[in-house]
């Protein structure tokens, strides 16, 4: 079988959403493969300053593409999305910022994407969207979910100072629920001793759905915050299942397990990263990484080491979306083959940190209990390696994975290019 060119990631600046080969960039949406769903972006920051922001997201907000330009690149972006795909508006950076007010792109976008019949799931603080009812209400592929932590104003005054306060938020909600918007209270984050999470199941009565999901406080920029000063994770996660039992099942409402309370929830616990800098500290992410897999405890350090604005490239072409090749869609081939393999084992085989990369090679063993791509299962042991470079933000976290090839012995999955 002939060898596959194993290609480095071009050598471009970092940008918020990620870098794609030549060519194939986009200024607006990205494939965000840890939950699926593509992202839509439109303005380069957020100005609504939350204390607890995980997206590294803060600054002036301006649009990423001007007004007259926006829906032109929009439907560019588009045509290698397939039609049924599941896009966040706004999941990164809030798409009704002060600013959108004046600039008016997100409505711009979110008209187009209605036109096409997107199936759309619009996250946010702002109360400009009320200004976009027109393209929200009574349609079955949009849903909105209005972002509110706590019903006490001093509270979120100190946590979102750029904020609307919750009175106006609430009625907010209210008024999309009564226009015939699918609206849902986002209570996230829950923060032990802020949120009251009685009294907003209370004030809804079960007329709009909530959704819970805790704190936060893993992740770089919120380790010198007074939130992560006070609460270690572990203490936000026992608070939060505790919180969780007591009120019990209410109608309409959702507790969220998200990947950093794991599944032992009060037993969760983490170690520390390792205090390293430049390519010796991305090594040791990186051998972290392929620890948590082996040990399966991937869950409590995800959001340790992944940045929030993390994409994959395949770049043989092995893993993408077939029917939709240049979407930027990714399958990991790790995930993918400890999914198939029983009695899965990972070791890191080579690891070799240069400025912002690291370049790996990790060997995957086990008994393949079901078709790998194209490989039949067997009983026999197997042995897999996967090529991978990671590429690492500002914050020491990665924000990008290559993955090359993937190898089984002399043989090695062919790319479709």
């Amino acid at each position: 079988m002939s060898q596959l060119a194993v290609s480095a990631p071009p050598a471009v600046p970092p940008r918020l959403a990620g870098v794609a080969p030549a060519g194939r960039e986009r200024d607006l949406l990205q494939y965000f493969y840890l939950c699926g769903i593509w992202t839509l972006t439109t303005y380069s920051a957020c100005d609504l300053r939350c204390s607890y922001c995980v997206s590294y997201a803060q600054g002036r907000s301006e649009p990423r593409r001007p007004t007259g330009e926006v829906v032109a690149r929009l439907r560019q972006e588009l045509r290698v999305i397939p039609p049924d795909a599941v896009i966040g508006v706004g999941s990164l950076i809030d798409c009704y910022p002060r600013a959108e007010a004046e600039a008016g792109v997100t409505r711009l976008a979110i008209e187009e994407l209605v036109s096409q019949g997107r199936r759309l799931v619009i996250v946010t603080k702002g109360l400009d969207i009320r200004r976009d009812i027109d393209l929200l209400a009574h349609r079955d592929h949009v849903s909105v979910l209005v972002s509110l932590p706590s019903l006490d104003d001093a509270a979120l005054a100190r946590i979102e100072p750029g904020v609307a306060s919750a009175t106006e938020r609430v009625a907010l909600i209210q008024d999309l629920a009564a226009a015939g918007v699918d609206v849902e209270m986002h209570v996230q984050p829950w923060i032990p001793g802020v949120t009251d999470a009685e009294a907003m199941i209370d004030l809804m009565g079960g007329r709009v759905p909530i959704c819970f999901g805790p704190l936060n406080v893993q992740i770089p920029t919120m380790a010198h915050t007074p939130l992560a000063r006070h609460l270690t994770q572990a203490e936000i996660n026992q608070a939060y299942v505790a919180e969780q039992h007591r009120l019990g099942q209410r109608p309409g409402v959702v507790w969220q397990q998200p990947p950093w309370l794991g599944a032992g929830s009060v037993g969760w616990s983490t170690t520390a990263m390792p205090g390293l800098d430049g390519p010796a500290g991305h090594e040791a992410v990186v051998r972290r990484l392929v620890r948590a897999f082996d040990d399966a405890t991937l869950a409590t350090i995800v959001l340790e080491v992944l940045s929030p604005h993390v994409v994959g490239h395949d770049a043989t072409g092995l893993l993408s979306d077939p029917d939709h090749p240049d979407s930027g869609q990714f399958v990991d081939v790790v995930g993918l083959c400890a999914a198939s393999l029983g009695g899965v084992r990972f070791t890191l085989e080579s690891v070799h940190g240069h400025g912002d990369r690291v370049d790996a090679t990790v060997a995957i063993t086990g008994r393949l209990n079901q078709s790998l791509l194209g490989w039949p299962a067997t009983a026999a042991p197997v042995r897999l390696e996967v090529d991978t470079t990671y590429r690492f933000d500002g914050n020491g976290l990665i924000v990008e994975i290559w993955q090359h090839r993937l190898r089984r012995g002399d043989q090695e999955w062919p790319s479709r290019r």
